[in-house]
């Protein structure tokens, strides 16, 4: 099988994570995509709970036959590491091909990673660019990387996407409507659990 990871806090999942998971399902074939929402993130504070983080990705790949969840890295009482994960699933899953779902911004930043020549290794990165990315920015870290850790590296083509984790958390403090930036039903969920809102004091 041909395995899609898409790895991330989503702290809320939106529709723009929706969007580039099923470009990378259609452009290349994949079988399926697991979203993994990580745990203890070493690279982020402030995050949601993971009970309610797993729960909105839940209810936001409920309509998808090809999405699933994965909580091999929410399960875990400790850091999380891209590279364990994927070695992790790729020890379970032997004859089946990965491939690793990242947006450019994490691209720029992979070499900051934890054992990021592992995951070049050991996986196809598929990268999410807008259409109004710097393609000739792109291929120069796609080159440099694939030079220095020979990485097989594979451009997701999205429309462009004005929406974030980080603006849906800050609008819905300040009280703006959020709806058409999210599923449904996580919308209703994070109305529901007043989700955010109550949290404004903790993130300031």
């Amino acid at each position: 099988m041909k395995i899609g990871l898409f790895g991330g806090t989503f702290d809320p999942i939106h529709n723009g994570h929706l969007w580039i998971a099923k470009n990378a399902y259609e452009t290349y074939s994949l079988d399926k995509v697991l979203f993994i929402p990580s745990g203890i993130s070493y690279m982020k504070s402030g995050v949601l709970s993971v009970s309610h983080r797993v729960n909105m990705v839940k209810l936001a790949i409920s309509d998808y036959p090809f999405f699933s969840l994965s909580t091999i890295e929410s399960d875990k009482n400790q850091n999380s590491y891209s590279y364990e994960t994927i070695l992790e699933l790729k020890k379970e899953n032997p004859n089946d091909e990965f491939f690793f779902i990242i947006g450019f911004d994490s691209l720029k930043n992979m070499v900051k990673w934890k054992n990021p020549e592992i995951i070049f290794k050991e996986v196809t990165v598929l990268v999410a660019i807008r259409d109004d990315g710097n393609i000739d920015l792109i291929k120069e870290y796609i080159d440099e990387y694939s030079k220095e850790y020979g990485a097989c590296i594979k451009i997701i083509q999205c429309e462009k996407i004005e929406v974030s984790s980080t603006q849906i958390r800050q609008d819905i403090i300040n009280g703006n409507d959020v709806s058409k930036m999210l599923p449904s039903k996580v919308y209703n969920y994070i109305i529901d659990n007043r989700l955010y809102k109550e949290m404004a004091n903790e993130r300031q």
